[in-house]
């Protein structure tokens, strides 16, 4: 996995310190660490210094009396505290990242098999309805062709029928519109 380029270690006079953007952007906590340690700083000390690793590290030496270095190593132990949990945190982040691609993949895929299993009802229900319709037009045309034999053979009788027929409905729907007193 690439590294940001924040984290990477940067060579200062030959010791190797967390950049001084992770300096710059712990600054409030690391000024907390450096009050802690050098108690004998004064928060003008640290307005100065302000988020400036080689000019913090000045301040303390001429306060304290300390070894450059030994300062230097102590300001370094404490950035890169903050670069390893931002590595830590970055690596979280991946993971969670990659989880939840995999995740949305696994999804995609269930969503088209779901699709997929739709689609094929949806299709097996159209076949069905249409065997049904086609089966009906059958019926009905064959019905229709009896219908039409039997006027031909019988006109006379069909004739009756029907006349009787409309007279029933014509009685039934007279007596239901009439009003009712």
């Amino acid at each position: 996995m690439p590294r940001h380029p924040d984290l990477e270690p940067v060579d200062l006079e030959g010791i190797t310190m967390v950049s001084e953007q992770v300096f710059k952007g712990h600054w409030t906590e690391i000024r907390g660490r450096v009050k802690e340690r050098w108690g004998q700083l004064t928060d003008d000390d640290l307005v100065m210094a302000e988020g400036n690793l080689e000019q913090l590290a000045g301040i303390i030496e001429r306060r304290t009396g300390e070894n450059r270095d030994a300062i230097t190593r102590e300001l370094d132990d404490m950035t890169s505290e903050f670069g390893s949990a931002m590595e830590r945190i970055r690596q979280q982040a991946g993971a969670a990242a990659a989880t939840v691609s995999q995740s949305a993949r696994q999804y995609t895929e269930d969503a088209r098999q779901v699709a997929g299993q739709a689609a094929e009802r949806i299709r097996s229900q159209y076949d069905h309805m249409h065997e049904q319709y086609d089966h009906a037009r059958s019926e009905m045309q064959a019905r229709y062709s009896d219908a039409q034999a039997l006027v031909r053979r019988s006109p006379i009788e069909s004739l009756t029928v029907a006349f009787g027929a409309g007279l029933m409905a014509g009685i039934v729907l007279g007596l239901s519109l009439r009003p009712r007193d």
